[in-house]
């Protein structure tokens, strides 16, 4: 048996089976979700953004505008998900938030073990594999926990990428496209997989947006449904959050360069280093063409997932929940394999510091000192850096015939 590096089929991998270790860690997760449920049940007069979700898919069914123009931000996904969210409309209002969490929990786990099962990562030990599960909450529990659509998200995300390693590329366009109509920045991989390979991907993400804007129209009167893209474009054009205060602006690049360092730089100069960037990804996934796929995927997931948290159009503290499948599988292949030492410490500084930003927003919420709300997006960009290094050592992605990150053929 050899290894293919071109990206051959993968129809005839065998899949690993799920070990003990692992087991116990989807009986953790479900035991911190019936916990959150429990939470979100029991603190009636919490304010979550689900009622956000939920006055959405009401006005929805009900033909009403369901985009706010006044005070407020208001739902800011597609009018595609404010039908998904009709459908919750018929359902008790603590089951409804059940199923939204489930959903939520349910795609950000199934989404990270798909990607470790299908070789992107080289992580083989089940061990590590139920670590990288575990090490999903301590990231992800602050978005849980407000009902925010961000693990649900990078779920999506990651399921297009396990489904690209196995080249079933319908369904991982559909996956790709369903995160795109949630929030439209995941564009971004999209795009970089139409480089990754174009025959297969661009023609299929074409038809698969243009086909969920269609089914849209079916689900409501079509002029409604016109009248409210046309809101959702107009409101997210409208939305510049770079004009916030300190204290509620991003948390990203911007925040960095501007809030943090007063360095200046014009609005067009930052959209350029946004597009250049996005290139750069592209670039990158050309010119590692003779990678092994699993290799070469996992850079693609890893530097858009870092894209949308640094440089994307708004990025606020609950984002950074879309960092936590990346900083997790980062920092278990650092200590579960041969890392370089710089590796190691960069990997478990941005978890520390990431890790930091959760304590200071559970114990000291209405500190808003801009060094504090600094330490996300400088985990994240320090991120960056042990990713970096990550894809150019060739140790951690060494790959035996069985193992992750390659892909045998007969």
């Amino acid at each position: 048996m050899t290894l293919n590096r071109a990206g051959s089929p993968r129809k005839t991998e065998p899949r690993s089976s799920i070990g003990p270790y692992t087991r116990l860690a989807f009986f953790g997760l479900g035991a911190a979700f019936l916990i959150l449920g429990i939470r979100l049940l029991h603190l009636t007069h919490r304010i979550t953004t689900f009622s956000c979700y939920l006055d959405a898919g009401l006005r929805w069914r009900d033909g009403g505008p369901i985009y706010n123009n006044g005070e407020g931000m208001g739902f800011v996904y597609s009018p595609l998900i404010a039908a998904y969210f009709a459908a919750y409309t018929f359902l008790p209002v603590w089951m409804g938030k059940m199923v939204w969490l489930l959903t939520n929990e349910g795609l950000l786990a199934w989404g990270t073990y798909a990607v470790i099962r299908e070789g992107v990562f080289r992580i083989a030990s089940d061990r590590a594999r139920a670590l990288v599960l575990i090490l999903l909450l301590p990231f992800s529990m602050a978005s849980l926990d407000v009902a925010q659509s961000n693990s649900a998200l990078i779920g999506l995300m990651l399921i297009a990428v396990a489904l690209a390693a196995r080249e079933r590329w319908t369904l991982c366009v559909i996956a790709l496209a369903l995160a795109v109509y949630l929030k439209i920045y995941p564009l971004v991989l999209g795009l970089v997989l139409c480089v990754y390979a174009p025959g297969k991907v661009t023609w299929r993400l074409a038809l698969a947006l243009l086909s969920l804007g269609a089914l849209s129209l079916v689900l409501q009167h079509p002029h409604y449904v016109l009248t409210q893209y046309h809101e959702w474009f107009a409101t997210r054009a409208a939305d510049d959050r770079r004009l916030n205060s300190a204290a509620h602006a991003p948390l990203d690049l911007w925040f960095l360069i501007v809030r943090l360092g007063h360095l200046p730089i014009s609005e067009r100069a930052y959209v350029a280093l946004q597009v250049l960037s996005g290139g750069a990804i592209a670039g990158f996934a050309l010119l590692t063409r003779g990678w092994a796929p699993g290799r070469r995927l996992a850079g693609i997931y890893l530097l858009c997932s870092s894209w949308i948290i640094l440089l994307g159009p708004a990025t606020e503290s609950y984002t950074y929940a879309i960092l936590a499948p990346a900083v997790s599988l980062a920092l278990v292949a650092a200590f579960s394999g041969p890392a370089p030492p710089l590796t190691r410490m960069l990997a478990a500084l941005a978890a520390g510091m990431m890790l930091a930003a959760q304590f200071k927003n559970i114990f000291f919420a209405s500190w808003h000192s801009v060094s504090y709300n600094a330490m996300r997006p400088m985990g994240a960009l320090i991120l960056t850096c042990a990713v970096i290094l990550w894809l150019r050592e060739d140790a951690m992605w060494e790959a035996s015939d069985s193992g992750p990150g390659c892909v045998p053929s007969a």
